[in-house]
């Protein structure tokens, strides 16, 4: 118990500092080459027409600088070579925009300023048209990345020929401070309920054994949602959650009512003490174990659900996003359910029809039939 459980805590500790690592920053004067440039551009109209010559950082608060670093809310301005091509190339349905890491940000759309014509703004917004691309730009890191930005029209036909690095940040380590405490409270929240409260017992409170069906449940609603936590606050991304997930919860939802509806159809005057029927012997034993011996449909659902959990946070914490589950990994968890399901349901039949066979014995023994034949 002592070692799995500090494995668990290993796992996620590892996971978690590896989100944080911090990418190797490039030289601030260091370019990329012209293949860096989005695909569809065409390399005609980059022949040393367009070149960014400088950016000047604005911050939302506080003075501007040259430095390379950035947030949310924050405007860029680009000084640009032969920027009246683009100013007089621009259309509105063919503006002008941002572009990192290849990726077009078309909610980001440049204004030239009014004192100078030549000097062109770009204000960082994460907007519905290119969150999207966002989240693909963010999720290679969890607070801090680099990237490559220039400049061109929407359609990509002329663009400048160069991209230069730009350090990002997601987030302060202040906004970074509520985000913690929401863990921490979730987390003993959590340990209260399931220590004190019997959250993932057969009954609530008491001695009672532990439930595999809740426990299924339970498991899965704290994997998506730890899933969530982290996708929101690293993306922006409220709609992080994929469809698959929702078949993944539907299939945990069904398993423990499926659990307690077998559960409570079980008599429970086959044992001499009812209160000893749902008493615990132990966490891994009431989860693997069926009337006291190993099963392994228990075992199966266990196993199957653990690694494939596993795989779906690395997921997350490695690509900030949830994994999109295909038919065939949700069939098999369904089957795994299902056949948990079937063969408890099994075993509490025959267990029911033995005590039902046990108590018409012992009404026969009791009340033996009267024999009314006169004796003449």
């Amino acid at each position: 118990m002592r070692s799995s459980s500090r494995f668990l805590v290993l796992f996620f500790v590892c996971a978690f500092f590896r989100s944080f690592a911090q990418e190797v920053q490039p030289a601030a004067d260091s370019i990329t080459p012209p293949s860096a440039m989005p695909l569809h551009s065409s390399p005609a109209d980059h022949t040393g027409s367009l070149t960014i010559e400088k950016i000047v950082l604005k911050p939302a608060c506080g003075e501007p600088t040259d430095g390379q670093m950035a947030k949310f809310g924050d405007t860029i301005e680009f000084t640009i070579s032969n920027v009246e091509r683009l100013r007089d190339k621009r259309t509105l349905a063919n503006p002008i925009i941002l572009y990192a890491n290849r990726l077009p940000l078309e909610g980001i759309v440049g204004h030239f300023r009014i004192s100078d014509m030549q000097k062109l703004e770009f204000i960082l917004v994460q907007s519905a048209i290119d969150h999207s691309d966002w989240n693909e730009i963010l999720r290679t890191g969890f607070n801090k990345k680099t990237l490559f930005v220039n400049v061109g029209l929407k359609d990509g036909s002329l663009m400048s020929e160069t991209s230069v690095p730009l350090t990002f940040h997601l987030r302060s380590m202040l906004e970074f401070i509520p985000f913690l405490m929401l863990v921490f409270f979730l987390v003993v929240l959590t340990i209260y309920l399931v220590w004190k409260k019997g959250l993932l017992r057969v009954n609530t409170g008491g001695d009672n054994s532990y439930s595999l069906s809740t426990l299924h449940l339970f498991f899965w609603t704290s994997i998506i949602l730890i899933s969530y936590f982290v996708i929101w606050y690293t993306c922006n991304d409220i709609n992080g959650i994929e469809p698959s997930c929702l078949i993944l919860i539907g299939i945990s939802a069904g398993t423990a009512s499926a659990g307690t509806i077998i559960n409570n159809s079980l008599k429970k005057s086959q044992s001499p003490d009812p209160a000893d029927v749902n008493k615990t012997q132990g966490f891994f034993n009431d989860i693997f174990s069926e009337n006291k011996a190993i099963s392994i449909h228990r075992y199966q659902i266990v196993v199957f659900n653990l690694v494939v959990g596993v795989f779906f946070l690395y997921n997350v914490f490695s690509e900030l996003k949830m994994p999109v589950l295909n038919e065939t990994i949700l069939t098999l968890l369904g089957i795994s359910s299902a056949t948990y399901a079937s063969l408890k349901a099994i075993q509490v039949k025959s267990a029911n029809d033995k005590e039902e066979a046990r108590e018409n014995v012992g009404n026969v023994n009791v009340n033996p039939p009267v024999d009314n034949t006169s004796v003449n």
